[in-house]
């Protein structure tokens, strides 16, 4: 089974915007990790039993109904020793956002019971974060 991964989008002049910076870096500096990822926020990532029905969608039209996410972006900064790759990772930071933060808890908590405890390849060398590890055992994902 493949992992899902839930995430957000941004609208579309930040995504364009983003694009646009993610080909200026591959121009300098030729291909990198991720560089071919279209922009986006990762709210929770893993495999899953089988859960996308009608009781799924449910939840999310409801979870989404009249939510503007607004999100002020905090610059952009390298993501040194990158827990997951063990690389420098390039990522545009955002400020802390209550409204982000709950959609999160709420996505991972309705996900969790349909989780698969094998942890994805790419957490499989551990993490040394205390969190990141307990966020790793506990919902599988280590960004909660």
């Amino acid at each position: 089974m493949k992992p899902y991964v839930f995430c957000l989008e941004p609208e579309k002049k930040l995504f364009s915007k983003i694009e646009d910076i993610k080909l200026q870096i591959k121009e300098q500096f030729g291909d990198q990790q991720y560089l071919s990822d279209p922009p986006h926020l990762t709210l929770y990532l893993g495999k899953f039993n089988n859960f996308i029905d009608n009781r799924f969608s449910f939840f999310l039209e409801n979870l989404m109904e009249d939510k503007k996410i607004k999100i002020n972006l905090g610059g952009w900064e390298i993501f040194g020793s990158d827990p997951v790759t063990r690389k420098s990772t390039l990522v545009c930071k955002i400020e802390k956002n209550d409204i982000l933060y709950n959609l999160q808890q709420e996505i991972v908590h309705y996900l969790t019971p349909f989780r698969k405890k094998e942890v994805l390849n790419r957490y499989g060398h551990g993490l040394e974060d205390p969190l990141l590890q307990k966020n790793l055992e506990d919902f599988g994902y280590p960004f909660i």
